[in-house]
């Protein structure tokens, strides 16, 4: 295929570039603009308007040039004894004729040849119109996989989102940890493990050292026992409701809580409440106002069904 032939709009150097480079931006070699490169037909319909209106006026003005030659060698014939009247009367309306053509081309043709100038003026206006329409179409496309690139950015954010929202609502719903109040003992929660449903009740809170002693019972509601457990502590200073709005306030509340696993050698009965005790430090007393508790176990027991001897 021949390559794509097109102009510069800037300096007019003529240019050529494969067919696969069609739509992409080149650099002028001589002015150094960058240009788009237009496609087959675009090009070569531009260049052959720009070609065909330069062979316009170049033949214009060189018709122009042959008319002025004539004019600065007008004949002037000097009639001698003996010569022919007749030549002479013929080589005098030959002048005449040549100075009436030299008045109509100069009224007739400069016109012309201003239209012409004016008319290849419009087409090249019009060429750089349709490089700055194919660049701005260019840069729009370029937006529009740009923009696209986000959407799927943004939709793959989103969906990574909601399976960790659905995560946590299954873990809200499962509830399993179970927030208590230090400052007031006696309210039950609840905590769901994989072997079953747990109730906690905080039954008093305790200096100690440089600490807090924890009581709390926990609550079987099931038949089967279990041959202790591991509580997970999450504890710290009370969260201030009044600065939950303020900037960095929940980040600085998180960092300042403490975490600890406490491990229940208690046997949890079934269908009774199991008294069990445990120290958490470094804490102050006055500052306990965080407690949050989560439990694992694993081993269970079931009674035996009563079988009579034979």
């Amino acid at each position: 295929m021949q390559p794509i032939k097109f102009q510069c709009s800037s300096c007019g150097q003529s240019l050529e570039a494969p067919h696969d480079m069609a739509g992409s931006n080149v650099e002028c070699p001589k002015c150094k603009k960058s240009l788009l490169v237009p496609h087959a037909a675009q090009g070569q319909s531009a260049a052959k308007a720009i070609a065909v209106t330069a062979i316009c006026v170049t033949a214009l003005a060189l018709l122009l040039s042959c008319l002025a030659l004539i004019q600065s060698r007008q004949i002037r014939y000097v009639p001698v004894a003996g010569s022919d009247p007749t030549l002479a009367s013929r080589l005098n309306e030959l002048q005449t004729a040549v100075a009436a053509l030299q008045q109509k081309s100069n009224a007739s043709v400069k016109p012309n040849l201003s239209a012409v100038e004016d008319r290849l003026s419009k087409v090249e206006r019009q060429v750089a119109l349709q490089d700055a329409a194919i660049q701005q179409a260019s840069n729009a496309a370029a937006s529009v996989e740009w923009l696209t690139q986000q959407f799927l950015d943004l939709s793959s954010r989103n969906s990574r989102q909601a399976m960790k929202l659905i995560e946590i609502e299954g873990k809200v719903g499962r509830q399993e940890t179970c927030s208590l109040d230090p400052t007031q003992p006696g309210p039950f929660g609840t905590i769901f493990t994989s072997c079953g449903m747990f109730f906690v009740s905080l039954k008093n809170v305790e200096p100690y050292l440089n600490g807090v002693k924890v009581h709390v019972e926990i609550g079987n509601p099931m038949m089967s026992s279990y041959n202790g457990a591991t509580l997970n502590v999450t504890y710290g200073p009370p969260f201030d409701g009044k600065r939950m709005f303020e900037d960095g306030y929940y980040d600085q509340y998180q960092k300042s809580l403490a975490k600890t696993s406490v491990r229940i050698s208690d046997r949890l009965e079934a269908g009774r409440w199991n008294t069990t005790t445990f120290v958490l430090a470094p804490i102050d007393p006055r500052n306990f106002g965080t407690l949050e508790l989560g439990m694992t176990t694993d081993n269970l027991t079931l009674r035996v069904p009563y079988q009579k001897e034979q």
